[in-house]
């Protein structure tokens, strides 16, 4: 991309390294006097920047050094130095990598901004300074940059340090710009200063060792941070910010472009909320670097506007891979507000069915690219309907190892197909891209195939098969055949946060809440259904909408005998129409889709590639079955008369 700056490769990357491991200057500090010359005042340069704190988070913060460093979990905290630094209060992994990550500076730092009292800035600048100091003093760095030893060594994780050093940056440039008119050595002087610069030189080295690099979004953050710094300083203040600025300059949009779908817009960490994150950082990398390359500009215009597919009727995103419940930004509701009809990402393994106009959303996954977020939801899907979801992924209740963590991540957690266990290998070797196989309508119905391929085997073979009409109804259909021993399926489907679920006869289920009606019907009349709602044994039938909450819901399980074929279809019918549908058989695969006491139609479904069509027929002979999994589930050319959108 002609407008990224393309240092001298590992050339830079090795001089730099060794360049930043040459002993800090003594006393009367170079550095520092560069520093201190005619400083001006700083612009804020950072990742996360929150600029609606309220008064009682400014109050807390500068009269009870109180302060709610983050939403895993929230909860106050004293922080006056000197701190502890290793404390752990909530037993949780996610809250200590934000509390290192100094990200909470920004409170202070807005207070120090925003205040029209130049004595509370300046109380707030000090009280940043204080801190900040104490965490360098407390946390040098690990072998070979520092003599740290850490059990887990968060504190010098990659991204917390990249999310932490521009704040570093920040707070040393502001105390410069601040002592031109403070009394001499009051906000800072040499000893602070060098300890301030010290720290920055060793973050630059750190970010920039090649041992350290990441490949997945924690490397942007790296890369970010050294951006950041080089924005910050030049090389007389912080030697080497120039090479490590040219370093983030040319890792990034590599880093980013290897786990992106660049076509399509997709960052490929099977993830709703981390979509939205790296979209994010490309904003920033844009905006730090003033880069104007027209691949990356264009490549940030489809990644919001892939982002804008995920948003939902009621402004959040499915909770695939590690997504907690969140309202989406702005920016991703404005891409959302145009999106009608169809929408399939198949490099990504996605695919969306929005008609806002009914108040209607469709989503289905299947992919797998890296272990990066990636949970056992393969085909998966969510559905959204009168202002509620209908069929709801299970989410994120927290990244810290144990029983929740386990649940989440296994496929009983997501509304899938299993086989004999009740879980996929998600072994880096079985990663496979996307089972996305086509997509297309007709009569009014939208139609998606997907496969898992963590199933599929020498002896097993199956694919998934959505018919979907907003607002009317969703049919799912498994067809799985084995050439081995006999298989018991389950299909599990994860039924939304206030949506009850009353068993009715005939594989029925009412389903009712908050304004919505409907019902789930399973066509299978040997199987076994099974329903869990809050079950603690076994553990089933939770969501997990924000982090470590969990809220009871109802989870449907089916059942069938052990066999060599399946051919289930559900039906989750919306609304007061009464839609139920059934396997028909025939050559290829045809579904009898009844709407209450009417005539049934036949809707046999047909593949060219990646196109899907569907053609109305009569009723197949008894008998025929459909072509297995294993053979040509395609076929037949789509005629402009059943290859049409839906309505």
């Amino acid at each position: 991309m002609g407008g990224i700056p393309q240092p001298a490769g590992l050339a830079l990357v090795v001089a730099l390294f060794l360049g930043l491991f040459a002993a800090p200057a003594s006393a009367a500090d170079l550095r520092y006097t560069a520093l201190m010359l005619d400083p001006q005042k700083p612009e804020y340069q950072v990742v996360q920047s929150n600029n609606r704190w309220t008064d009682d988070e400014i109050s807390r913060a500068l009269d009870n050094d109180a302060f709610d460093i983050s939403d895993t979990p929230p909860g106050l905290v004293r922080l006056k130095p000197p701190i502890d630094w290793t404390q752990d209060p909530f037993g949780s992994d996610s809250w200590r990598g934000d509390l290192h990550s100094l990200k909470w500076m920004d409170l202070l730092f807005h207070i120090y901004r925003k205040s029209p009292d130049p004595l509370v800035r300046i109380d707030a600048l000090e009280q940043a300074r204080d801190i900040i100091l104490d965490w360098i003093a407390q946390n040098p760095p690990r072998a070979p940059f520092g003599s740290g030893v850490y059990a887990d060594n968060k504190p010098w994780g990659p991204k917390v340090a990249g999310d932490r050093v521009p704040y570093i940056a920040y707070l040393t440039r502001a105390l410069a710009y601040e002592q031109k008119t403070a009394p001499p050595d009051t906000l800072i002087d040499e000893a602070r200063g060098v300890a301030l610069l010290d720290s920055l030189k060793t973050h630059v080295a750190f970010l920039s060792d090649p041992n350290e690099t990441r490949e997945n979004n924690q490397g942007l953050f790296m890369d970010i941070g050294l951006i950041l710094v080089g924005n910050y300083f030049p090389d007389t203040v912080v030697p080497g910010a120039a090479a490590g600025r040219d370093l983030g300059r040319l890792r990034f949009p590599n880093s980013l472009i290897s786990r992106t779908s660049v076509a399509e817009g997709m960052w490929l960490e099977h993830s709703s909320g981390y979509q939205r994150l790296a979209t994010n950082l490309l904003g920033n990398y844009i905006e730090f670097t003033g880069v104007n390359d027209a691949g990356l500009n264009s490549l940030f215009d489809r990644m919001r506007d892939a982002t804008g597919w995920f948003v939902m009727p009621d402004g959040t995103q499915p909770q695939w891979g590690d997504s907690y419940i969140k309202d989406s930004p702005d920016w991703a509701k404005e891409a959302a507000s145009n999106d009608v009809g169809m929408r399939a990402f198949p490099e990504a393994g996605y695919v969306f069915v929005k008609r806002p106009d009914l108040g209607s959303y469709l989503g289905v996954t299947a992919g797998f690219h890296n272990r990066t977020h990636k949970h056992a939801d393969d085909t998966s899907f969510d559905l959204f309907e009168a202002g509620r979801r209908i069929i709801s992924d299970t989410g994120l209740f927290h990244k810290d190892d144990g029983g929740f963590r386990a649940f989440e991540q296994e496929a009983q957690a997501h509304s899938v197909l299993t086989e004999g266990r009740e879980d996929f290998n998600l072994d880096i070797a079985n990663v496979y891209g996307s089972g996305v196989q086509a997509t297309g309508s007709g009569f009014g119905w939208y139609a998606i195939q997907v496969v898992n391929p963590l199933l599929q085997s020498d002896d097993i073979g199956l694919r998934r098969i959505f018919l979907y009409k907003p607002s009317v109804a969703l049919v799912v259909l498994d067809i799985a055949k084995t050439e081995g021993q006999r298989e018991q399926f389950r299909r599990w489907f994860h039924i939304g946060p206030g949506i009850g679920v009353t068993r009715r006869p005939k594989g029925a289920f009412a389903l009712a809440g908050n304004g919505f009606t409907g019902r789930f019907l399973d066509d299978d009349t040997t199987g076994k259904r099974k329903t869990f709602t809050g079950s603690e044994k076994p553990f089933q039938g939770y969501n997990f909408p924000r982090f470590r909450e969990s809220v009871p819901r109802t989870t449907i399980m089916l059942q069938s005998e052990r066999t060599r074929e399946l051919n289930g279809v559900a039906t989750i019918s919306l609304g007061s129409a009464g839609y139920r549908a059934a396997y028909a058989g025939g050559k290829k695969p045809t579904v009898e889709i009844r709407a209450g006491k009417k005539k049934p139609i036949y809707l046999k479904i047909i593949r060219s590639g990646t196109e899907m069509g569907l053609v109305k027929v009569k009723k197949p002979k008894a008998g025929t079955k459909a072509r297995g999994p294993k053979g040509n589930s395609g076929g037949g050319s789509l005629t402009p008369d059943n290859s049409g959108g839906g309505s």
